[in-house]
């Protein structure tokens, strides 16, 4: 026996189209957070990379944390943490392109960049950046420029409270006038001082929600901000920014 179909009224075709719209609209904001969740613990997964690599660097160097920048006074080489750190992540700078102050895009570690970093770069990006926290210049990622003494190493074990002092965070840099963010793989870009510069260069890294951040021990946690500054402030931390024992 054949049954005649009738075809979809124009309005039940509607109905059908506003319960897919609607459906969407629910679950489309789930998969979006989803996907920033994933790409969250991404960044945690690159940073506990980068303290294997630094564990790997301060055992072969007597217990010697790497610098966050030097370079000499002639402007001859610029060397930075991620330079140091290279041969320890896969790597395969050579020493000219270490010393020269920007790695190849080509050379360049999707390892030193948060997936959520999408951030214009002239070369390759480097999201992670180690603290000077001036102007007290009190934390780990020592900082010299114009001098041919490279900085006072930072020995890993004299950080007496290391599960509490920061090593890496996250920072893209300062917007130049080129329109390009200036933290970039094996350059100099600008020294991380305090979580304020994370609040305004750019604001938009995680939503700053929570950042992750890579402690001393080698375990990432994510924080807000202003809940890293221990007794000082925002522009000018304290708490997990400084070496210092229980500020």
């Amino acid at each position: 026996m054949k049954h005649n179909r009738q075809p979809f009224t124009l309005i039940e075709l509607l109905v059908v189209v506003a319960v897919i719209a609607v459906l969407a609209s629910l679950l489309l904001p789930a998969l979006s957070k989803s996907r920033a969740k994933a790409k969250t613990i991404s960044c945690a997964s690159n940073q506990k990379q980068l303290g294997t690599a630094f564990a790997l660097y301060y055992d072969e160097n007597d217990d010697r944390l790497p610098f966050g920048f030097w370079r000499d006074s002639a402007g001859t080489f610029r060397l930075s943490y991620d330079d140091l750190l290279n041969p320890y992540l896969g790597g395969n700078l050579t020493e000219a392109e270490k010393a020269a102050g920007s790695a190849p895009v080509t050379k360049g570690l999707k390892v030193l960049a948060c997936p959520l970093d999408t951030y214009k770069r002239d070369l390759a990006p480097r999201t992670y950046s180690m603290p000077r926290t001036s102007p007290s210049n009190s934390g780990v990622g020592k900082f010299v420029a114009g001098s041919d003494n490279p900085p006072a190493p930072v020995m890993i074990g004299h950080i007496s409270e290391s599960s509490s002092t920061l090593l890496i965070a996250e920072w893209a840099g300062i917007l130049t006038s080129s329109g390009v963010y200036n933290n970039q793989q094996g350059a100099q870009g600008s020294p991380l001082d305090s979580p304020q510069q994370q609040q305004l260069y750019p604001p938009l890294l995680h939503k700053l929600s929570d950042l992750n951040y890579l402690h001393c021990d080698g375990h990432v946690e994510a924080l807000k901000p202003d809940a890293t500054i221990g007794t000082g402030t925002i522009g000018s931390p304290k708490g997990i920014w400084t070496i210092a024992v229980g500020d």
